[in-house]
């Protein structure tokens, strides 16, 4: 009998999931804390997870910084991951929520006061999970745009944990029904816009060298006439929580090409990272597809 080795490598992964969930259950606050940060430092960082791919890729990025801050910077990255596992499994969010500190107030009420959806522009940085749940908890209708995992039960597992805070998930494959569905309801939509897009991308500058980048939400921006606003959720050294809300810009109005307006997205961006290194997801392969292509024409 054949062995279908996609389906077992799904099994073992679902079975592993459903042991930490439990794991977790077991364990309190500060158990799970503790349990993820030697997870973090020991197997992510000592161990190295992609780590000669985060030191590379941040010195190229980064040129400004030493040896030495880089690698501060990486260990510090993968504690940042172990945290959000602890928030996104374990910790109160609400009280994670009421406790943080909230940046351009202003603009979001602009956002909800203008009766139309907008389009929430963020990258795999800080928390984004959490500052979906930042929107949702303030009864705001949120979809967000997001790529179907490879193994279904991960995919199931997910699907159902947002909705239950009410998030409407829309696949990134075939997206166009769901973002016209979300348009006419008024919801906002959330894009990170900050992988490598491949073939299917346009190559333009983001920090310092070329990428490969989508530009779904440029696109749908000035073809709807809806604004866009830059978010981001920021974690301080002292452990404190910030969802930071940019001023709202409207690419129809400003008669933005498409390119200018990824641009503006990616110099926002890149503000964020040169401020807080260790809170992006470096282990992306952020510049393949562009340096493949250069090395093979």
């Amino acid at each position: 009998m054949k062995i279908n080795r996609r389906a077992q490598k799904n099994f073992w992964e679902n079975l592993g999931l459903s042991f930490f969930l439990w794991f977790f259950k077991t364990l309190s606050d500060k158990g799970v804390k503790r349990f993820m940060n030697f997870i973090s430092v020991n197997i992510g960082y000592r161990i190295g997870i992609r780590k000669k791919l985060v030191i590379q890729q941040m010195k190229r990025a980064l040129p400004g910084l030493s040896h030495q801050q880089v690698l501060d910077y990486t260990k510090r990255m993968y504690q940042h991951f172990g945290l959000m596992v602890y928030e996104i499994f374990k910790c109160d969010k609400d009280a994670l929520v009421d406790n943080a500190s909230i940046e351009g107030l202003d603009n979001i009420e602009e956002a909800i006061s203008s009766g139309k959806s907008v389009l929430l522009a963020t990258g795999h940085f800080g928390n984004w999970e959490m500052l979906g749940f930042y929107l949702l908890k303030r009864k705001i209708k949120l979809s967000a745009i997001a790529k179907k995992q490879r193994n279904p039960f991960f995919d199931e597992y997910f699907v159902q944990f947002r909705a239950k805070y009410g998030l409407d998930l829309i696949y990134q494959k075939g997206a166009l029904k769901g973002i016209l569905r979300a348009i006419k309801d008024n919801r906002m939509i959330f894009f990170l816009h900050d992988q490598d897009a491949r073939k299917s991308g346009e190559i333009m500058p983001f920090m310092n060298h070329d990428a490969s980048v989508f530009m779904g939400i440029a696109k749908i921006a000035l073809k709807a006439n809806l604004p866009i606003m830059p978010a981001y959720h920021i974690r301080t050294k002292e452990g404190k929580s910030i969802f930071r809300f940019e001023k709202i810009f409207y690419p129809s109005d400003e008669n933005m090409t498409a390119f200018e307006v990824m641009d503006k997205l990616n110099n926002s961006l890149a503000e964020m990272i040169t401020k807080y290194p260790e809170l992006w997801f470096w282990v992306h392969k952020r510049w393949k597809s562009v340096e493949r292509k250069k090395r093979n024409p």
